[in-house]
């Protein structure tokens, strides 16, 4: 069995208790983990979540299942990636989770291995939205891949490797963001003639991109 190792890169302050190790399957003999989602999940974490799945899609050839569900259930021995906020009704109900931590927090987020299933909690909105991409660089999805194309290793599985216990990060600068430099001969003739020759400017489909890459490189 090929395993791709998980790498936490971090920009954010770490806690990480507990002691040895839990793997989880993502992608295993073809099959992939279902992704799990609040009924009233906000929308931008709805985004990510089926970014999430095009991107593991990207990788192994198999794209997850993506659900939406006001409470914890699985059927049979199915794992699930739960991906949500601290308090809405799917990760409260589900047993063994522990909202300590969270509560007040700005951009906060928690990925860890629970029983059969991992689980990406935030704080807030783009704490959640954070955990998502934190996995997917994890699992060798640069934030740059569609403004630099740049093509991930392909594996037939995917199995992470993640220490015992909640790891719990938090911004460590409260701001961040990018500068457009010199986008008068760049960015916006590229963009009138290429990308939105109906709006012949950096219009909104240009910016739509802008914003995902500040949301994968945790910018805010």
């Amino acid at each position: 069995m090929k395993k791709h190792p998980f790498i936490l890169l971090l920009m954010l302050t770490v806690s990480c208790p507990g002691q040895g190790q839990k793997d989880f399957g993502i992608v295993s003999h073809g099959s992939a983990a279902v992704i799990y989602l609040d009924d009233n999940t906000d929308q931008l974490i709805a985004w990510a979540a089926n970014e999430l799945a095009g991107d593991i899609e990207a990788v192994t050839g198999v794209r997850p299942p993506v659900k939406h569900t006001n409470r914890f259930e699985k059927q049979g021995k199915e794992t699930g990636i739960f991906i949500g906020e601290f308090n809405d009704g799917l990760i409260r109900s589900m047993p063994g989770v522990d909202p300590a931590g969270f509560a007040g927090k700005w951009e906060t987020f928690s990925i860890e291995a629970g029983e059969g299933d991992l689980l990406l909690i935030g704080s807030d909105v783009r704490g959640t939205v954070y955990a998502v991409f934190e996995l997917a660089e994890g699992l060798g999805i640069s934030p740059w891949k569609w403004w630099a194309d740049v093509v991930p290793e392909k594996h037939d599985e995917l199995i992470l490797h993640l220490p015992q216990g909640k790891t719990l990060s938090s911004p460590s600068v409260q701001y961040r963001g990018i500068f457009l430099n010199d986008e008068d001969w760049g960015l916006q003739p590229w963009a009138a003639k290429n990308f939105e020759p109906g709006t012949g400017d950096i219009g909104p489909k240009t910016y739509e991109k802008i914003f995902q890459l500040l949301l994968r490189l945790k910018a805010n």
